[in-house]
């Protein structure tokens, strides 16, 4: 069996493989409606001193849509795995 090396050209191609995986399927399913924008802003003003809505409501949708995404991908591994069927055979 070959091995990779870290930061291999191959490595790093499987690495697009699944981030664009994740991109087409699941992240681009993941919408942030502005007024939970707004709520987090309101409900954590104490984060962003001195800042308005406008400066950080970029910054807020990322942390948003991270926490979606990895909830989404937890979901979507569990799915992935109650499909799955692995069998193993011993050759002798």
């Amino acid at each position: 069996a070959r091995r990779l090396a870290p930061g291999s050209a191959e490595t790093r191609d499987d690495d697009g493989v699944m981030k664009e995986y994740i991109e087409r399927n699941i992240k681009s399913f993941i919408h942030i409606p502005v007024e939970e924008i707004e709520a987090y802003y309101t409900n954590n003003r104490g984060l962003f001193p001195g800042r308005d809505f406008y400066e950080v409501k970029d910054e807020i949708e990322e942390q948003l849509l991270e926490a979606k995404l990895d909830n989404k991908l937890a979901g979507h591994i569990e799915d992935l795995r109650k499909k799955s069927f692995i069998r193993i055979q011993l050759i002798e």
